[in-house]
């Protein structure tokens, strides 16, 4: 499926430069040999597979951001000698 994948993200440039425009379905299933049934399948599986490094991605953003925040209120609760 990742070459699939691969094969689908270098293909769309090429349409996009041939016709000065985004592709259709239609257009890049024709230059890949699939069906629109298969590129649909890819397309899923791509969308999946972003939205999971994605979300990992955020996930160690807001873990950092907690830890940050932790730290940050803990310098706030100590009181500075006068």
């Amino acid at each position: 499926m990742r070459t699939k994948a691969r094969d689908v993200e270098r293909a769309i440039p090429v349409l996009e430069a041939r016709f000065q425009r985004t592709p259709t379905e239609g257009e890049i299933a024709e230059e890949l040999g699939l069906d629109i049934a298969d590129l649909r399948r890819v397309f899923s599986q791509v969308s999946f597979v972003h939205v999971a490094a994605l979300d990992e991605m955020l996930g160690g953003i807001r873990a950092g951001r907690r830890v940050h925040a932790r730290r940050a209120d803990r310098g706030r609760s100590r009181r500075r000698p006068r």
